[in-house]
């Protein structure tokens, strides 16, 4: 191995040789007024190099030259190199500087320094030099490196995201069934205690200045003339409020619907509709149906999950269609959400529960995304009565 330190500064190690082993220093330093270089050469042991000190005085502002320092670094010297020899050095080198410029210790270290050959307080060997390269290279990360590992973080987060939605569905079938659930079981107990007569949809009082009674619960005149989204309603004074336990919550499906969401109360929404045709109709003038009556019970609706797609009221527009809740349907209202799995959940009037598939010709297209249309064409009142 060779170590380099060229320079014209006190003790820069310039060796050893690779084939003589010898190790040269040059050092600094002040005799009779002028500058000197001195050069120890000397055997390298395991404890320590043995030095021979020969001096040859050089005038001030002298500097080795190429020649010199060439024939001091490949200078075949055995043992101890005497006075005479290193003269004869010192003389050549003397010869070989007449006609050529004089080389820059200076500039040797800087060279030594960018090679990476020269560390701070002992050379460093060329094979360790590149080992050492090859660990500051190792040690950052590669573009190809960064992109592979941006990928992989890209597809992980797009498994979870799948999952999170998949646990974030079936969550809000669970809402859902759990609302269609409560709905069904105290409709049939108030059936019971009203000879199987279905309740209304609606009973008006507004005109007193009272409000109107919802199937859902009581809704007072000043809600009635509020703002969307403002409105407010009593569930535990509809018709149902004494048949329908109070853990009703709203269903997160509507998050789902592919469209921002537009709530009519502030207080909350339940997600379900009902079949007004049993029920007196919209305005509830209409009369109530008996569930003797009806031909086949366990093929007609009663509770349905619920929900329209509003372009008339604000901040809803023809260019902003929004999903809204609603709380009915008829022949011609298009108001049944499909909302899982292409499907909505159901109770039939004989106290079963189901789901049924939208009639893809009913499918509001203001906003396809969203799920929103019938179980039979308009008109038709299949499942309905």
């Amino acid at each position: 191995m060779r170590e380099r330190r060229l320079g014209y500064f006190p003790d820069l190690i310039c060796g050893p040789d690779p084939e003589n082993r010898s190790h040269i220093t040059f050092s600094k330093g002040w005799a009779f007024g002028g500058r000197f270089c001195a050069v120890f050469l000397g055997e390298r042991t395991r404890s320590e190099w043995s030095r021979v000190r020969l001096a040859s005085a050089m005038g001030r502002g002298h500097r080795p030259s190429r020649a010199w320092v060439t024939a001091a670094l490949r200078g075949r010297v055995a043992g101890s190199l005497g006075a005479g020899a290193l003269s004869d050095i010192f003389h050549s080198s003397q010869e070989a500087r007449e006609g050529e410029v004089s080389v820059s210790v200076e500039n040797r270290l800087r060279r030594a320094k960018a090679s990476s050959v020269c560390t701070a307080g002992t050379a460093m060997p060329p094979s360790q030099a590149r080992r050492a390269a090859l660990r500051n290279r190792d040690a950052a990360f590669s573009l190809v490196e960064l992109m592979v590992s941006m990928a992989i973080v890209c597809v992980l987060g797009a498994i979870v995201f799948v999952a999170a939605r998949q646990a974030y569905a079936s969550s809000s079938l669970a809402v859902s069934a759990n609302n269609i659930r409560q709905l069904a079981a105290g409709g049939m107990a108030y059936l019971g205690d009203h000879n199987y007569t279905f309740w209304p949809y609606r009973t008006n009082d507004a005109a007193n200045g009272i409000g109107t009674t919802w199937w859902f619960g009581f809704e007072s005149a000043k809600s009635l003339s509020s703002a969307e989204g403002q409105r407010n309603f009593d569930p535990t004074k509809g018709p149902l409020a004494n048949y329908v336990p109070k853990g009703f919550r709203p269903d997160p499906s509507f998050a789902l619907g592919g469209r921002a969401f537009k709530p009519k109360y502030r207080n909350g929404y339940i997600g379900v509709g009902y079949n007004t045709l049993l029920g007196g109709g919209f305005m509830g003038s209409g009369a109530l149906k008996r569930q003797m009556t009806l031909a086949d019970p366990s093929q007609v609706v009663v509770f349905f999950t619920a929900a329209q797609i509003n372009t008339f009221q604000r901040p809803a527009t023809a260019r902003n269609p929004m999903l809204e809740e609603f709380y009915g349907i008829d022949e011609r209202e298009v108001t049944a959400h499909f909302r899982h799995g292409g499907k909505a959940m159901v109770s039939f009037a004989s106290g079963s529960a189901g789901f049924l598939p939208m009639d893809e010709s009913t499918r509001d297209m203001r906003s396809p995304e969203a799920n929103i249309g019938r179980f039979a064409p308009k008109g038709s009142r299949l499942f309905l009565e």
